[in-house]
């Protein structure tokens, strides 16, 4: 069997049959017109019209009034199963013929091919209180479904109902062209709670009821409507709690808000804030933005913020007032006294350029800034720092200088400044330099920061040109894996503090953990202070098989390679015939 088999198509009506349905239908709406005068005849004898003509027995039999109430009943049954099997527009019929069957017609006999069903409910059709009751029009309502209680309709056994003084008393039914009468709130709530029919008027218009109070409505009609209980997240305990969270949640973060308001108009003006102590020498360059000024002043420690100082400026209008050059300011200073100074004419500063050559040590340094007029001692100024920490890079807690973090370039500093100041400068530039280098290798073979910034003092030391940078480094890297002593003499020159005269034989066998001719592995600290080539080469060295390097006579620096020490002794060699030929002196040229 085909369970995919279309429908059969309906047979098409014809002519007569289509005439027959027109003159079926014309019939019943006369019959209903009919109906409604007669209905309205109750209360007025003059309103009585004559039944409309071709009106047939059946028909106006349906008319009569019923000689009990089970017959209304029946009659209003018949009228939905009528409804059920001719569709929207017969049902519509049918509610009118249990219409007429409620307004008392004279013999109460049924329409022709009615079935008596269950009951109707007569809310409806019979008042519940008395002739008060009796006498007020009351409102039609809409056709149920066959089987199912009304809109409004209580889904219980029903009947005629008897009023409290007497028998039930049929209410008559007004003209569908007659307007209905307004009712009172009270009327409308004893309607919905006493089932008289008024339910679907009140879901017709719900904003006539808006007024009454919530508690007064029915819970069947709650239900109806498909609302929770008022109760819930209503005015119960419970939203009377979540009140008071909620509004003690807003005074606190009130109070949070004001608080930190406060604390913020506080830090920007600075009410006790005097014009600072001290003497700092600041170089603002050309160019500098209001933000990078104070970045600038924050790091050498003349504001506490420089995002605060950057506020504070813009607040003042002064941004566009600030001056670059050179600047003597002063530590710890208010906001407003340092705009003061940056934006005030001042006399010219006289700038002092300090030039630190690459792999000097702090002792050279020192000499340097001395010369150059810089005030208060390099050494102690460059033994600790609070920005920079060597053990932070690896270097044993032991370590008492920053040698090897103080990068060498030319610093432009005021005349007068203090060596604090170079040093500073110098930190900060290692910082940015350092940054720079992948350390990525060394982690690889298990080096710290601290052993590459050694290995680089000591190529930078060795060195004479850029292309030997990698090599010297792969040199010291290959002695220290086989364990052998790097033997350099600049880590003897910097236990001794002697870079110019050449060393004896007794200066190669001093006894110290600089001697790496004795010892084995790094120095205990960098023997200077290298640049950013000597940093990138002691980070990615050569890959080659060297172990031993000399210097090339007359290769200006440069030196020459060797894998064995047989290949080693014959360079050693050379270069000490040329040595002697130069009286001494070491033959680079």
């Amino acid at each position: 069997m085909n369970r995919f088999r279309r429908s059969q198509p309906t047979r098409p009506r014809t002519p007569e049959e289509r005439e027959r349905d027109r003159a079926e239908r014309e019939q019943r709406r006369r019959a209903r017109r009919w109906r409604r005068s007669q209905a309205a005849a109750v209360e007025d004898p003059e309103l009585a019209a004559e039944p409309p003509p071709g009106l047939d027995a059946g028909v106006s039999g349906a008319l009569d009034p019923p000689a009990s109430g089970a017959a209304e009943a029946a009659e209003a049954s018949g009228a939905a199963e009528a409804a059920e099997a001719s569709g929207a527009a017969e049902a519509a019929e049918a509610w009118g013929a249990s219409e007429g069957a409620a307004s008392g017609a004279a013999d109460g006999a049924a329409p022709p091919g009615w079935v008596p069903g269950p009951p109707r409910p007569v809310d409806a059709l019979v008042g519940r209180g008395g002739p008060e009751a009796a006498d007020a029009p009351t409102p039609l309502r809409p056709p149920s479904t066959p089987g199912q209680p009304g809109p409004e309709e209580p889904a219980s056994p029903t009947g005629p109902v008897p009023s409290p003084d007497g028998p039930p008393q049929v209410v008559p039914l007004r003209r569908r062209d007659e307007p209905s009468a307004p009712l009172d709130p009270a009327a409308r709530v004893a309607g919905r709670a006493g089932g008289t029919g008024l339910g679907w008027r009140h879901r017709v218009g719900r904003s006539r009821d808006a007024s009454l109070p919530r508690s007064s409505r029915p819970a069947a009609d709650q239900g109806q409507r498909g609302h929770l209980p008022w109760s819930v997240g209503g005015t119960g305990s419970s939203g009377g709690a979540r009140g008071r969270v909620r509004r003690r949640t807003f005074a606190i973060l009130a109070i949070v808000v004001a608080l930190g308001l406060v604390w913020f108009l506080y830090s920007l003006f600075q009410p006790f804030k005097g014009d600072g102590h001290g003497q700092v020498a600041v170089t603002i360059p050309p160019g500098t933005g209001t933000s990078g000024v104070g970045n600038i002043l924050a790091r050498d420690h003349v504001v506490s913020s420089g995002f605060f100082f950057t506020v504070r400026a813009w607040l003042s209008g002064r941004r566009s007032d600030l001056h670059a050059g050179h600047f003597s300011l002063k530590r710890d200073m208010s906001y407003g006294a340092a705009l003061d100074a940056l934006t005030r004419r001042r006399a010219p500063v006289r700038v002092v350029k300090v030039t630190i050559p690459e792999g000097d040590a702090r002792r050279q340094i020192a000499n340097l800034a001395h010369a150059d007029g810089l005030t208060g001692s390099y050494l102690v100024a460059s033994s600790h720092s609070s920005t920079v920490t060597p053990s932070s890079y690896g270097a044993g807690r032991g370590t008492k200088s920053l040698e090897g973090f103080l990068f060498p370039a030319t610093y432009d500093l005021a005349a007068g400044s203090p060596a604090q100041r170079l040093v500073n400068d110098q930190l900060a530039a290692f910082k940015h330099a350092f940054g720079q280098v992948n350390l990525g290798w060394a982690r690889a073979h298990k080096l710290t920061p601290y052993d590459v910034l050694t290995v680089a003092s000591m190529v930078e030391r060795e060195a004479g040109v850029p292309r030997d940078r990698p090599l010297i480094a792969a040199v010291i890297y290959n002695r220290l894996r086989r364990r052998m002593p790097l033997g350099i003499d600049a880590t003897i020159r910097y236990a001794l503090h002697d870079w110019s005269r050449p060393l004896t034989a007794s200066d190669l066998r001093i006894r110290s953990p600089y001697n790496t001719r004795l010892r084995r592995g790094l120095p205990p600290t960098p023997i200077g202070n290298p640049g950013l080539a000597s940093l990138q080469a002691a980070a990615h060295p050569a890959r080659v098989s060297y172990l031993y390097y000399v210097v090339k006579p007359g290769g200006h620096g440069e030196h020459l390679f060797a894998s064995t020490f047989a290949q080693f002794q014959r360079d050693a060699a050379r270069y000490r015939r040329a040595r002697t030929r130069n009286g001494g002196r070491s033959p680079t040229r």
